[in-house]
């Protein structure tokens, strides 16, 4: 278990992951033998320490578990023991068993079909994915977007058939019949193509004289690649030039009102401490200048004089310029309501209820003492009537404010 969770063990298996996708590449293009056991040393022995590792790997994984049943609730594990088994068929199985089969002879040809099962590994990469949260975050956002995208590929080929049926209709005994539109599908295809994807149309063609199939998985590749990775890279990049406008512009916008702020309370510090009083943040109201600026951000100014005095004066006489600033842009009405401000909220109103609850008491115990003070008419009575109502109040006053 401390070796799987080992953050060094992790980044290692992602990056032999990484060197066995760009090894699988390399050996595409470099080694030419049909089969693993006909190819150079150099090739096997690579693809041997790749398979060791990786069931190495996924014994490792398999030992943390405390329940070893737990791992069939893995899909991870799952996913990635699956592979490693296609890995194990494919390297130290098939090739074997094959040679055995022929009476020790080399493999045949026909296994060479079998390096196709090395694609498999490619899936890997989805680890790497995972190590990558804005990778994972753009994986999630296509597959959010398949369904939408798969009606409208399919309203695209539902507008293209139609179009399709159309033309071949007008141009029967027409030249661009027998040049376009000889079938339905020849339409359809000249509609695709040529029409929606241009820069393919020569490309599909050639391939789909050789092989439909060859044709079509190309064609699956320009549509996810085109219509899907590149206008998301496209809604990407808008986003992050919009999000980084949007702040600039805020930045901007504050630091105007900050400076604009700064020089409008100096005008108003009459005793030029740097601070203001509650009388000269009164005077706001009274500044139209000042009214004007502050309404400019989307500030009440009657309201900022009132929580003023409620926030920042209820214990100190004067406030420093920079909290009278903070104070402003934290009452814009593009602000969005936080936690922070709920709890300040609450303790405002415990503050108040305090202190309502005790000016309530001192007035009552005033009263009782007056009453006890003076000549009654039924001093018994009215004195036991005002320390039932003292009492309860008392034990409201004490309350803890948080």
């Amino acid at each position: 278990q401390k070796l799987a969770r080992r953050r060094d063990f992790e980044s290692l298996t992602l990056f032999v992951i990484l060197v066995n996708a760009l090894w699988i590449g390399y050996e595409t293009d470099t080694n030419t033998a049909e089969a693993l056991p006909k190819a150079a040393a150099i090739y096997q022995i690579f693809e041997n320490l790749f398979c060791l590792f990786f069931v190495f790997e996924i014994t490792v994984r398999f030992l943390a578990y405390r329940d070893k049943l737990q791992c069939l609730r893995d899909a991870q594990f799952l996913f990635d023991a699956a592979l490693v088994v296609l890995m194990i068929m494919e390297t130290w199985l098939v090739y074997p068993l094959a040679a055995l089969a022929f009476d020790g002879e080399a493999a045949p040809d026909g296994l060479s079909a079998l390096r196709l099962l090395r694609l498999t590994r490619m899936a890997r990469l989805v680890r790497l994915f995972r190590a990558v949260p804005d990778l994972m975050i753009i994986l999630k956002g296509m597959s959010l977007a398949f369904r939408s995208m798969f009606w409208t590929f399919f309203l695209l080929l539902m507008l293209v058939y139609v179009f399709a049926i159309a033309f071949k209709i007008l141009t029967k005994g027409n030249p661009l019949e027998e040049i376009y539109f000889n079938t339905v599908m020849d339409s359809m295809a000249t509609l695709l193509l040529p029409g929606l994807l241009p820069d393919s149309a020569d490309v599909v063609f050639s391939i789909g004289q050789e092989n439909f199939f060859f044709a079509a998985l190309f064609m699956t590749f320009v549509i996810i690649g085109t219509l899907a990775v590149m206008n998301m890279l496209v809604g990407v990049m808008v986003e992050g030039v919009s999000a980084v406008a949007a702040v600039e512009k805020e930045a901007s916008a504050m630091g105007f009102v900050k400076r604009e702020l700064k020089s409008l309370l100096e005008s108003l510090d009459h005793d030029d401490n740097a601070k203001l009083s509650k009388d000269e943040v009164g005077s706001i109201l009274l500044n139209p200048e000042a009214c004007r600026l502050i309404a400019s951000v989307g500030v009440d100014v009657s309201g900022l004089v009132e929580i003023a005095t409620f926030e920042l004066f209820g214990k100190r006489e004067e406030i420093s310029f920079p909290e009278f600033v903070e104070l402003v842009l934290q009452l814009r009405g593009s602000n969005t309501a936080t936690v922070r401000d709920i709890i300040n909220l609450r303790k405002a109103m415990m503050e108040e209820l305090q202190a309502a609850a005790n000016g309530i008491v001192e007035q009552l115990r005033a009263a009782a003492a007056d009453a006890a003070a003076g000549p009654p008419r039924r001093p018994d009575r009215d004195t036991k009537r005002i320390g039932r109502l003292v009492d309860p109040l008392t034990e409201v006053g004490e309350f803890d404010e948080c």
